[in-house]
């Protein structure tokens, strides 16, 4: 994300209730963040609760000034409770570790002042063929390190093979001893002295399709080396001001509206509250999409954030309009049918 495009944002940084630091990468390595973060401090109103999503390897060094910048939701990802997985896994030198950890009991010690009350710190453990056994030792130095909370994710099941990640190594059920590290897991959770959130039922739930998971035993590991080499490199879309900002779509304005099974017995007024609250706005090509769900309104373009335009007229663009006319009055979108989220 450029920092322009946080000064862009002033005028609504002033009113927002809430802010998530996250990205495709690792927010404390942007080059610009120091400059992101001053504009923040000065910006934000001091009650609104402000997120950062990390892993870490710089937390002791921005700390401090994370701090000042009324950042009071801290989401670690380590998943691991020893420095050698911890390498294993996120791909990082064995020193980091211990700086990480450093950097949480950093946090924990400041957020017992008044003054950093509001402070909280979440940890982040998926679990893995590879981390598995280290569940119990994990929650035991969260526990000591005086986090609030752990949430240990299941593998995010795929339709094939990432390029260059290995994944296929990654699956926790392929441990030989699956079972009785799960059982001893769950031990583990049930007498954690601090929140915990897990869903152990769902870890035997194969990640691939039938036909990758029978090979997955034999399917060869790369190095480290190779795999870093062959990660498809994320890169934002060529910036143009002759970006769309949402305008009515002629050549799919009919099919706005397709027929589709209510299965919810959805109608309007659907009183969902993202298209009037929330700005989610990817910092890669300034493009904006109303919810989590939607990436684009249908019967409209794509919106983007450009930097010839103010925030009101993205914030209020046709395609906005048309999706808060929707549910309001009606008929209500495909996306708004059958969305996972609204009940």
């Amino acid at each position: 994300m450029p920092a322009d495009l946080i000064t862009q944002l002033v005028p609504v940084l002033k009113h927002i209730y809430e802010l998530d630091l996250v990205g495709w990468g690792e927010p404390l390595i942007h080059p610009q963040f120091g400059e992101i973060l001053e504009n923040i401090r000065r910006e934000v109103d001091p009650r609104a609760r402000i997120a950062l999503t990390t892993n870490g390897t710089k937390l002791l060094e921005w700390a401090d000034r994370l701090l000042e910048a009324n950042v009071t939701d801290f989401s670690i990802s380590i998943h691991a409770a020893t420095a050698q997985t911890h390498n294993d896994v996120m791909g990082l030198e064995l020193y980091h570790f211990d700086r990480i950890i450093e950097g949480i009991r950093y946090l924990a010690k400041q957020k017992k002042s008044s003054r950093h009350e509001r402070v909280r710190i979440g940890t982040v453990f998926i679990v893995m063929q590879q981390n598995i056994a280290e569940i119990p030792q994990f929650i035991e130095l969260c526990t000591q390190l005086q986090v609030d909370n752990v949430f240990i994710r299941t593998l995010k099941p795929m339709d094939e093979l990432p390029k260059g990640l290995d994944y296929h190594r990654l699956p926790p059920y392929l441990h030989p001893e699956f079972e009785r590290l799960k059982s001893e897991a769950i031990a583990a959770i049930g007498r954690s002295k601090i929140a915990v959130i897990a869903a152990p039922d769902t870890w035997p739930a194969p990640i691939f399709p039938r036909e990758i998971e029978a090979k997955l035993t034999v399917l060869p590991n790369t190095s480290r080396e190779e795999r870093l080499r062959t990660i498809p490199k994320r890169t934002g879309a060529e910036y143009s001001e002759d970006l769309p900002v949402g305008e009515l779509d002629e050549e799919q304005s009919e099919q706005a509206f397709p027929p589709l099974d209510n299965i919810y017995a959805r109608k309007a007024p659907m009183n969902c509250p993202s298209p009037y609250t929330a700005f989610y706005i990817n910092g890669f090509d300034r493009q904006v999409n109303p919810c989590c769900y939607i990436n684009q309104i249908p019967g409209y373009k794509k919106t983007y954030f450009k930097k010839s335009i103010p925030f009101d007229r993205v914030w209020n663009s046709p395609a906005m309009i048309g999706l808060r006319k929707s549910l309001f009055s009606g008929p209500l979108m495909e996306p708004c049918l059958k969305c996972p989220f609204y009940w």
